[in-house]
């Protein structure tokens, strides 16, 4: 369940990388995350996503796009075909463009899509076509995705106490140590962690518990009191109550089902 550094290899001259996918119940994508931006485009059925730690559902028609070093995953409740496209942040810094943070959902018209679609024939084109073709698609995004200074702001700082949680979830954690380290006032985190991924700061450090807390219960022998421990949890019973409003079933129980 731990998500991984994914790496894909651009250069400035072609700086997208286009993948034509297929997906389906038994093809999830698992929690990742990489220094590129990720597009994506639902051209057939249905993206159950998880981004940041927030649920989005995405359909046919519908592009949505994933910041640098965002994390995220997906399930494919049907068969699903995806136009996912790579952005290299290094265009951005090539040209000494600092701001590349971008809204979640893109421009919904047909027009906007066209020069997106164009990518699927790229190897039919001519290499200065498909150089063109390339910076179109960023000068897009910059023009019509950009976040405003403030939501950039409060993005980035979120982006900051994820990764701090990330590194210190099993440790005695609380808000108002998070708060301290960051400068916020308590009260004022917890309203702007709620704004930013929909769930309150506890409730999203819980959810990385008992993600890591998964794993070790499915592909180790490990104690449930000692699982519970090393992930952070208080004790065996408040790693089964977390445990059983996500699963609805005990760790033991799930274990013996799953092994």
């Amino acid at each position: 369940m731990d998500h991984h550094l994914e790496i894909v290899k651009t250069n400035i001259k072609y700086p997208i990388v286009f993948y034509n996918h297929q997906f389906n119940k038994s093809r999830p994508v698992s929690s990742h995350y990489h220094q590129d931006i990720e597009v994506v485009y639902v051209v057939s059925g249905k993206v159950e996503a998880c981004i940041d730690g927030k649920k989005e559902i995405f359909y046919q028609g519908e592009m949505f796009i994933i910041n640098s070093h965002s994390v995220h995953q997906f399930n494919f409740p049907e068969f699903t075909h995806l136009y996912t496209y790579l952005l290299s942040v290094d265009v951005f810094k090539e040209f000494q463009i600092q701001s590349y943070f971008f809204k979640l959902k893109a421009p919904s018209n047909k027009e906007w899509f066209k020069p997106w679609l164009e990518m699927k024939y790229i190897h039919h084109l001519l290499p200065i076509e498909q150089h063109i073709l390339m910076y179109q698609l960023y000068q897009k995004l910059i023009q019509d995705c950009l976040l405003d200074k403030k939501q950039e702001e409060n993005t980035k700082e979120i982006y900051k106490i994820i990764e701090e949680i990330e590194k210190r979830y099993n440790q005695d954690l609380t808000l108002e140590i998070i708060a301290e380290q960051f400068h916020f006032h308590p009260n004022s985190l917890s309203r702007l962690f709620k704004r930013q991924t929909t769930i309150s700061f506890y409730q999203y450090l819980q959810k990385i518990r008992l993600k890591h807390a998964y794993y070790d219960l499915i592909h180790t022998n490990m104690k449930i009191i000692d699982i519970a421990l090393n992930h952070g949890f208080k004790n065996v019973k408040s790693f089964e109550n977390v445990f059983k409003k996500e699963y609805h079933t005990t760790p033991t129980k799930y274990r013996k089902v799953n092994n």
